[in-house]
This record gives structure tokens, C-alpha cells and sequence, in this order.
């Protein structure tokens, strides 16, 4: 074997160290996040009657955990035996995709049960986050299902050629996100700045926009200039973030500050989350209670009462 052979198998080898090395953080960031937050996963998840948002919230952290086990279970083994065969890599990269994607749904649904519950259950806003949600989910299907067949892999499972489909999934989730977010900041004024629920609703959008953007924005162009893509890096520690997102989303609305008072005119209702003003303001004031509860349960249940 001479210099350039011998440089060929440490090159892989090295390759194949950093993919399962960052396959490994990523479960263990996973891991770590699930230790830090089960203080408050026993007391508002597990308490209490099961609802939508819980089960997301569920789906969310336990799919994402046992997704990463797979994937580093998969990366250490099967996969680190050179070369890996082409059927293997499709599915390897299909599996990575789906839950990536999955966990991308996750994000959105939370987010939209927000949206929706700010503009007061409207039917036309119910229709339009739909329609927003199918056609995201069309695109990366349709996407993926056309490009993966046709996908060049190196050994090591490395896309030696970045899909162009790539950027209309990225163009995708940028405007979906995009109009989320002012579907969300259209009601940053409403209760005139009073109102916690609304004020972590709109903070909470913000984040998630720029957290999502940034990731498209920072991994996708570089894949199309460079051609060669790893999936290890643009979608194992994505799906880690993900996760922890659509749960740390859900968990904040559920630790809202809780004060059991009865309506008394000064915006407090019997919900159980201090609202000290309201979404719309009824023109028949005596609604105002049932309302706020409508709001709440949407918000943070999922539900509608």
C-alpha cells in the first residue's frame, strides 16, 4: 500500500471518527436535556389529564431519543464497516430525513396552535395554517422522494452531490416561518403589553424563526457551494434541536405563573393563568370570562372547549 492509499484510509477513517462522534453528541445533548427539564416534565406533562400538546410534547422528546439510538447504534456498526453499500446509504439518509422532518412538523403544529389560538379560533386562519402546513409537507416530500434515488454517496454514506431540491425545501420552512412570525407579531400589542401569555407567545415565535432561518440559511447554501454534504451534520444535530425546541415550546406555555382566581374585572379568570387583559376585546363584556378560557385551553391544551 503506498503514501496515497495509506492517506485515503486515515482520511475515511477520520471521517467515519467525526460521524459517529457527532452522532454521539447528539443523543447525549438529547439525554442532557431530558435530565435537566424532567423536574418539569413529572409536574406539567405527566399531571393531570393527557391533551393534544401534551402528546407532541411526548411524541417530540421519545421519538427524537429513540431516533438518535438508532441513528448512533447504526453509525457505530453497521455503518462504520467501509465501503457502505448504496442501499444502504439511501436508507440510512431516508430514516435521518423522515425524523427530521417529523420533528420539523412538531415545531410548526405547536407554533400554529399558538397562532391560531391569538386570532380567536378564526375558521379563515385555521384554513390558511393548513393549507401552510400541507404545502410544506409536500414540498419536502416531494423533494426527497425524487432526489434520494438519484443521489451520488461516497463510502462513507458523504452526498458527493448537493440536490438543488434542497433549496426549495429550505425556501419551504423560510416562508412558512417567515409568515408565522407575523401572524404572531401582528399581536404583539394586544393587552397593551399586559398580557404574559401573549408576550411569551410572541417571544417564544421569535426565537423559533430565528433559530429555524439560521439553520437553513447557514447549512443550505454552503451545501450547494460545496457540493458535498454530511448528513451527520445537517441533520443529526438539527433533529436534536428540534426536539428540544417543539418541547421547550410547549413546557413554557405550561409554566405560565398560575394564579387560581376567579374573574374580577381586572383581567384575572378562572383558567388558572393570570391574563390581565384579552386577545379581542368583546363588545359584550360579560363574555369576557369564556373567552379567556377559549384562549387558554387552545394555547395550552390544544383543545377546544
Amino acid at each position: 500500500m503506498d503514501e496515497t492509499d495509506l492517506w485515503r484510509v486515515s482520511a475515511l477513517g477520520e471521517e467515519v471518527f467525526a460521524r459517529n462522534i457527532c452522532s454521539l453528541a447528539g443523543l447525549v445533548w438529547l439525554i442532557w436535556e431530558y435530565v435537566v427539564t424532567w423536574h418539569n416534565e413529572y409536574r406539567y406533562i405527566w399531571g393531570g389529564s393527557m391533551n393534544r400538546v401534551k402528546y407532541i410534547y411526548l411524541f417530540s422528546r421519545y421519538f427524537a431519543i429513540a431516533a438518535q439510538v438508532v441513528n448512533t447504534c447504526l453509525v457505530f456498526f453497521p455503518l462504520s464497516r467501509l465501503p457502505v453499500g448504496r442501499r444502504e446509504c439511501e436508507a440510512w439518509l431516508l430514516f435521518m430525513i423522515v425524523s427530521a422532518c417529523l420533528l420539523m412538523l412538531a415545531v410548526d403544529i405547536v407554533i400554529m396552535l399558538r397562532v391560531y389560538a391569538l386570532y380567536n379560533c378564526s375558521l379563515r386562519i385555521a384554513l390558511f395554517l393548513a393549507f401552510l402546513l400541507l404545502g410544506q409537507i409536500a414540498v419536502a416530500t416531494t423533494c426527497t422522494a425524487l432526489t434520494i434515488p438519484k443521489t451520488p454517496f461516497g463510502p462513507t454514506c458523504d452526498v458527493l452531490k448537493t440536490p438543488l431540491d434542497a433549496a426549495y425545501i429550505m425556501a419551504a420552512a423560510i416562508f412558512s416561518q417567515t409568515v408565522l412570525l407575523i401572524l404572531t407579531v401582528r399581536k404583539r400589542k394586544v393587552a397593551f403589553g399586559q398580557s404574559p401569555v401573549v408576550d411569551l407567545v410572541v417571544r417564544d415565535g421569535a426565537w423559533v424563526f430565528a433559530l429555524i432561518v439560521s439553520m437553513f440559511v447557514v447549512i443550505i447554501p454552503y451545501l450547494l457551494v460545496a457540493q458535498v454534504a454530511k448528513p451527520y451534520v445537517i441533520l443529526v444535530l438539527p433533529l436534536s434541536l428540534l426536539s428540544i425546541m417543539a418541547c421547550r415550546l410547549i413546557l413554557n406555555m405550561q409554566k405560565v405563573v398560575v394564579i387560581p382566581a376567579n374573574y374580577s374585572g381586572d383581567g384575572m379568570t378562572d383558567t388558572g393563568i393570570a391574563f390581565t387583559s384579552y386577545i379581542d376585546f368583546p363588545e359584550d363584556e360579560s363574555r369576557i370570562p369564556s373567552r379567556a378560557s377559549h384562549l387558554t385551553s387552545i394555547i395550552t391544551t390544544g383543545s377546544i372547549p
